[in-house]
């Protein structure tokens, strides 16, 4: 009894940060929306953080488009507009990702970047990557200079300065091994602790 109590206790004191689950992913996303509802409704999150794709990437959604989505699935309306939307700019570090760069060099590249206040791994030298990643430099140094990943000019100011606020979340949505992956690195760059909710996953 104890252990549940504590259980719900703490489902009711962490945020809850949703990636990418709206109208224009309707058709491999609409299976968990009512789950992610009835997380809001029952846990009632401090804080909800959505992050959508819209015009940047030719996505037509906008932050009212993804309000009313879930209102028209049954999210209470003030629930709805208590929730903080973040439009994704870009993305960051997909360059990386999708050429299969093992995740721990991604993290390890990050935290250097956010240590000394590069935006853009191009920027870094040969020497950096050395200090990097010691071990693999000679095997993957092609790739990682091949393609750029980046970090907002204002990281102060940015959405990732807004995971890093939290500490401590709940995240779901998707894609499994894209973006919610992508928003995982980050966090993990951060030392920011997440638990992933699979139900609230697709």
């Amino acid at each position: 009894m104890i252990k549940l109590k504590n259980l719900i206790t703490e489902r009711r004191s962490l945020p809850l940060v949703i990636i990418d689950v709206q109208p224009a992913y309707d058709k491999w996303c609409s299976n968990i929306v009512p789950n992610i509802i009835e997380w809001i409704h029952t846990n009632r999150p401090p804080k909800v953080i959505f992050y959508f794709n819209g015009e940047d990437v030719g996505i037509e959604d906008t932050k009212e488009d993804v309000m009313q989505y879930f209102i028209d699935h049954g999210l209470d309306e003030n629930a709805a507009h208590n929730i903080t939307y973040y439009e994704k700019s870009y993305a960051y570090i997909r360059n990386w990702m999708d050429a299969d760069i093992p995740t721990h060099m991604i993290i390890s590249t990050l935290r250097y970047m956010f240590m000394n206040r590069i935006n853009d791994s191009s920027d870094l030298s040969e020497d950096d990557f050395k200090k990097i990643i010691p071990d693999d430099f000679e095997y993957y140094y092609d790739d990682l200079t091949t393609d750029s990943i980046y970090l907002p000019h204002d990281i102060e100011n940015s959405q990732i300065a807004e995971l890093n606020s939290l500490r401590k979340f709940y995240m779901g949505g998707g894609g499994k091994n894209e973006c919610l992956k992508e928003i995982q690195i980050f966090a993990n760059t951060l030392n920011v602790k997440y638990k992933l909710v699979e139900k609230l996953i697709y």
